[in-house]
């Protein structure tokens, strides 16, 4: 019915009960498909010697690699430091760190799980 027809007749239509419940900005939102989070398979071996190197290693946790980082040719001091900086970077992107051996450690994005043991 139009809103002239109303204006004619004086009849009010009856209101049309919502489906769900749900505004339509609800019910659009909630057919969106959230994109599934794009893991790339390729791990990066690396032996950082400049924080430069760092964050291009970050960048590459950011897109969904791991990478593996081996700090036997690094100074300590510097190896720490950049130590500190990719775990506080690791445990802001909610990924995962495991040392490896005494100066590697593997470096995981969110999503990716590193199995420890193997059952035998």
């Amino acid at each position: 019915m139009s809103f002239i027809n109303v204006l004619k007749n004086g009849e009010i239509p009856d209101k049309k009960p919502k489906k769900s419940g749900l505004t339509s900005y609800d019910e659009f939102m909630s057919k969106k498909k959230k994109p599934e989070p794009v893991i790339n398979k390729n791990i990066t071996i690396t032996k950082p010697k400049t924080f430069g190197e760092i964050q291009k290693l970050i960048d590459r946790l950011k897109n969904g690699q791991g990478v593996i980082i081996d700090f036997s040719e690094t100074e300590g001091n510097l190896a720490q430091r950049m130590l500190d900086f990719l775990s506080g970077a690791v445990y802001a992107l909610d990924g995962s760190m495991d040392r490896v051996d005494n100066k590697m450690y593997v470096m995981t994005p969110k999503g990716v799980e590193i199995v420890s043991t193997l059952d035998s």
